[in-house]
């Protein structure tokens, strides 16, 4: 037998495309297992020099790989002789990733010397796509494990059933992967099935309805099915794709189906759902009313459309805090119309999971609850207001000092306090009677408050006694607002009165002080000023 012989042109013509061929081609010796040769293609994917890598032997650049577990794939290689050894694994780059390969050993001879010849092929491309497959058919099947219809893939013999499927049939899916998909139909049918089944697993297209098929459970109960069939690959196959609806029981299943529906599209109460990044999918008809907003002009917005920029950025902080790890939240929402009316929202927004735990939706129900809100609002404000002059009453002023002093304290911040009285109030009850007295309250009160800050709170001390608390103001500032509301009231002409005038004491918060010995210190100030004559101001630091 003649052998085709390369003459020396021929074979450096070869050995020029073996190097510059795309397949990574690596030879080390048997003896020592050190390198001898790196294709171009190798060394450009392995990113060591020639020179580093004549150093080398495999086990210095598969970090994964045990000695005594190369030694046995290289004599396994050896034992298959000509066939040599194919196999996965990965390549580890000097300064890259490290990446997916397919791989052939062959045992050959290397300048009279055995050595092993590696072809390697970058399979990060394949691995990918398979992966992808895999992911998608993984989706798949999450997907059918939560759904009501009944999910079902086939070849010659079930190749998966998802639970309601299984429900269906009453088989277990181990049950039906050693049944054909035709089992359990009458034989008329099965004879229909059987060569439309053969032209779609050989790759074969077309969708298949069957609406009404009888099939008998493993427990003999006669179910009607409707049934869907369509061409898919599986598992690199061409396969049958099927879906069942038991319609034994349809008009109580259609029933329930439109109650539902009918309650989500009658129901007064809010209804909306988003995808995992809060762009709107669906909202129900009340909430439509309710906004002034159009089907069109909400689905594809972010739910942020309704934010009326009163709430605290933590409320939605601790929202999202809570949704994205598969909590429900529940809380009240100052919420927008259209219009740009605010109103107050109840509002729980519960995550929805597909079986792998990923949310997939946000449901949100809600209820308008603006005029309790408002309601319970009136009733706070009463609560902490003195009805006759509308300024805050003392419980209110306590609670406010409280605060104001513990900021002041841990900002370094001035705080002041000024406490007027009312000059011979008591001679205007017993002249003019109480009536009389309240209007000269209500009047005082009245000059006073336009004379202070947003920032001040005014305060009905007791009975004619009026409190100033005066954030971020030093003794010197409050010293001159005290004057300037003195000089105010003193200046003003009072029907039916003579003339009115306060007295008033000034002073400033102390270092570690308390709001006791605030108080103390202002109440002692507003006396010595009604003990120089009233109509005064007196400070006292």
């Amino acid at each position: 037998m003649n052998h085709y012989q390369l003459n020396h042109e021929q074979l450096l013509t070869l050995g020029e495309v073996v190097n510059l061929t795309s397949i990574e081609v690596f030879i080390f010796k048997k003896s020592d297992l050190k390198f001898v040769y790196l294709n171009q293609g190798a060394l450009n994917k392995i990113q060591y020099s020639m020179d580093e890598i004549c150093q080398m032997t495999p086990l210095d650049i598969k970090h994964d790989l045990e000695p005594e577990a190369f030694r046995r794939i290289l004599q396994q290689a050896e034992d298959n002789g000509k066939t040599g050894l194919l196999f996965e694994t990965r390549h580890y780059p000097k300064n890259a990733p490290c990446y997916p390969v397919e791989v052939k050993i062959q045992l050959l001879s290397w300048e009279n010397q055995p050595a092993y010849v590696v072809f390697s092929m970058d399979i990060s491309s394949r691995k990918k796509l398979e992966n992808e497959l895999r992911e998608s058919e993984q989706k798949f099947k999450q997907i059918a494990q939560s759904i009501e219809a009944g999910i079902f893939i086939y070849t010659d013999y079930y190749e998966y059933a998802n639970p309601a499927f299984e429900k269906i049939t009453d088989y277990r899916e181990s049950e039906l992967k050693t049944m054909h998909p035709w089992e359990g139909l009458d034989i008329d049918l099965q004879k229909q099935l059987k060569p439309i089944i053969k032209r779609r697993l050989s790759g074969e297209s077309f969708p298949k309805n069957y609406q009404k098929i009888q099939f008998t459970t493993k427990n003999g109960v006669k179910k009607t099915l409707r049934v869907n069939t369509q061409t898919i690959l599986f598992q690199g196959r061409f396969a049958g794709l099927g879906t069942v609806i038991d319609i034994t029981d349809l008009h109580e299943t259609k029933e329930k189906l439109q109650l539902f529906s009918h309650v989500v599209e009658q129901t007064e109460d809010f209804i909306r759902i988003t995808d995992p990044d809060g762009i709107i999918t669906y909202a129900n008809p009340a909430f439509y009313r309710f906004t002034g907003y159009h089907e069109n002009e909400l689905i594809g917005e972010n739910n942020r459309l309704f934010k009326s920029g009163k709430m605290p950025a933590e409320f939605y902080q601790k929202l999202w805090q809570t949704i994205t790890s598969g909590k429900s939240f529940k809380g009240t929402f100052i919420n927008c119309k259209k219009d740009g009316e605010i109103f107050y929202e109840q509002q729980t927004i519960t995550p929805l999971t597909n079986s792998k735990g990923t949310i997939t939706y946000f449901v949100s129900t809600g209820k308008d609850i603006t005029d309790r809100v408002q309601l319970e609002q009136r009733n706070e404000l009463l609560a902490k207001t003195d009805k006759l002059t509308g300024a805050s009453n003392r419980h209110r002023g306590d609670e406010f000092l409280a605060n104001a002093t513990d900021y002041a304290h841990i900002n370094d911040s001035p705080l002041s306090v000024l406490l007027f009285d009312i000059d011979f109030f008591k001679n205007i009850n017993d002249e003019y009677g109480h009536q009389a007295g309240d209007k000269v309250l209500v009047h005082i009160s009245d000059l006073m408050n336009r004379e202070l800050r947003q920032t001040d709170l005014f305060v009905r001390w007791g009975g004619e006694e009026f409190l100033v608390i005066a954030t971020h103001t030093d003794i010197d500032k409050a010293t001159l607002l005290a004057e300037r509301i003195r000089q105010k009231i003193d200046g003003d002409h009072y029907k039916n009165f003579s003339h009115l005038t306060v007295s008033c004491g000034v002073t400033q918060l102390k270092k570690n002080e308390n709001t006791e010995h605030l108080i103390q210190r202002v109440d002692k100030a507003l006396y010595q000023a009604k003990e120089l004559g009233r109509n005064t101001v007196v400070t006292m630091a």
